[in-house]
């Protein structure tokens, strides 16, 4: 199961097979591109986070509070 969490100025992606995939935060209405993945991480205007797939799937992960 995939999910996200934050830490410091990073967000953490856990993937299906367990790998820590890192961005570098957004602030909401932007997004920024892994080559090695070829995912998108989005914030939306409203703060939540999601994954885009090159094939325009999304992954839906909410708000991702920080554990600082």
């Amino acid at each position: 199961e995939q999910s996200l969490r934050k830490h410091g100025s990073f967000v953490y992606l856990t993937d299906n097979q367990g790998r820590t995939v890192p961005f570098v935060d957004i602030a909401p209405g932007q997004r920024i591109y892994n080559p090695h993945e070829q995912v998108y991480l989005v914030c939306t205007q409203g703060g939540h986070y999601l994954l885009q797939t090159l094939d325009n799937i999304f992954f839906y992960f909410g708000e991702v509070p920080g554990d600082n």
